[in-house]
């Protein structure tokens, strides 16, 4: 069967691949390079694919963006918040997350990974 002979299973395909929002997004105002850290720290510590982050500049930092389900907004004078935590769908979409670490583990030891 020809890809292209089903317009329908096509379409689906190729709208896999079109992100509909922004997952994480780090906002600042003026200290990119700090921004880059928090983002640097998630990567590392927490096992959050790069591809999940975006970086933002905005005049009005912790101004929510709607379409995102998880924003750190960093203040000017040091300190963050977290203007949109969406949990229901963090916990449901992204618990794979917590498991790496322990999967990471077992690999070195040698064992086999858990299908």
């Amino acid at each position: 069967m020809n890809l292209f002979s089903n317009p329908a299973l096509y379409i689906y395909l190729v709208a896999l691949n079109v992100p509909a929002r922004d997952i994480i997004v780090v906002t600042y105002e003026k200290d990119l390079a700090r921004a880059n850290k928090v983002k640097d720290y998630m990567v590392k510590k927490h096992f959050i694919p790069e591809s999940l982050i975006k970086v933002k500049w905005r005049a009005k930092p912790c101004q929510q963006i709607k379409n995102a389900i998880y924003q750190v907004c960093l203040k000017e004078k040091g300190g963050f918040s977290f203007p949109i935590i969406k949990q229901k769908i963090l916990v449901n979409s992204f618990s794979v997350f917590k498991q790496l670490p322990q999967e990471k583990i077992k690999e070195k030891k040698g064992r086999e990974r858990p299908l």
